[in-house]
């Protein structure tokens, strides 16, 4: 039997032995008891609570150290799992290094490829390019043996000056395009007007929506004004070295020269006319003013610093 039946077969037998007794007076609120029989169930129930208070305290020390050796489970657990953690750390770390390291040898291999194939190709070139030097002299050597041989020369130096300066007068036209496409581009940008025709319609006025009228000319100049310092000191210095090559050249090449600037020459504008307006209508004003003096006779003038006698 264990201590908590122990405990409540006392209990049942003191109830039972009050409920048994006879009663002392006539209410039943005394009764009469046997005092040996109280004692014995009194001691009874004295040991079973000992019983349990033991009992308590043991399931409390194994509660203890069942808690105790479930924290320090619980530690070495924690620690197996860091020491776990860090080992993958520490092999990731090498994992990455290692695939870095590799990936290092890849591109110094490429690098050495690229290297190889670009020394390969130089001295191709090179090689062409000797062999190329040594034809043109050998062909200019040939022409040794005619009598105009100075004049062929002259020639040739004259075709490959040409050449050198279109290659040159093409690369900075694209360039002064490329300027004056960028200026238009950010002159062109325009505020977009939005006009309530509602409001018009019912207050009964009109509103003409007209383009505002864009001159080219104008933008172009906006655009050119847009060019900073550094840039047009750039295109006087090339515009300066392009005259200094004309120059220089022979008396032929500038009258070619000539003709393309002709042909490619602006067309030019015819001038345009303004009228002050300002100054038509002063001379209006003083007609106006000169017919009214002859016809009220002489009058009085105020001029800005004070008064002036009559006019005569």
């Amino acid at each position: 039997m264990s201590v908590q039946d122990k405990v409540e077969h006392i209990l049942k037998n003191i109830h039972l032995l009050f409920s048994a007794s006879k009663p002392f007076d006539q209410g039943g609120e005394w009764i009469i008891v046997e005092k040996k029989q109280v004692f014995e169930l009194l001691e009874q129930l004295n040991l079973a609570i000992y019983e349990v208070m033991d009992q308590y305290e043991m399931t409390s020390q194994k509660h203890e150290l069942a808690q105790r050796r479930c924290e320090k489970r619980g530690e070495e657990i924690i620690q197996k799992a860091n020491r776990h953690a860090d080992d993958i750390y520490a092999a990731s770390i090498m994992y990455t290094d290692d695939a870095i390291n590799r990936i290092c040898h890849i591109m110094e291999d490429a690098n050495e490829s690229v290297q190889k194939i670009f020394r390969k190709m130089n001295t191709e070139m090179e090689q062409e390019r000797e062999r190329v030097r040594h034809n043109q002299l050998e062909l200019t050597g040939q022409l040794q043996d005619f009598a105009d041989t100075q004049k062929y020369i002259k020639i040739i130096e004259e075709i490959n000056k040409k050449l050198e300066r279109e290659r040159l007068e093409e690369v900075t036209e694209r360039k002064e395009k490329r300027i004056q496409n960028e200026g238009k581009s950010y002159s062109a940008v325009q505020p977009e007007v939005r006009v309530n025709q509602a409001y018009f319609e019912r207050t009964g006025k009109s509103y003409g929506l007209t383009q505002p009228e864009i001159n080219p000319r104008k933008e172009e100049e906006e655009s050119l004004a847009r060019v900073t310092g550094k840039e047009f000191a750039e295109s006087l210095r090339r515009r300066a070295a392009r005259s200094q090559e004309q120059n220089l050249e022979i008396e032929d090449m500038s009258r070619i020269i000539e003709n393309v600037s002709q042909e490619n020459a602006l067309p030019e504008e015819p001038p345009e006319i303004r009228v002050d307006l300002d100054a038509e209508y002063f001379k209006w004003k003083e007609g106006n003013g000169t017919g009214e003096a002859s016809v009220s006779g002489k009058k009085e003038r105020k001029f800005l610093f004070g008064r002036k006698s009559n006019s005569q």
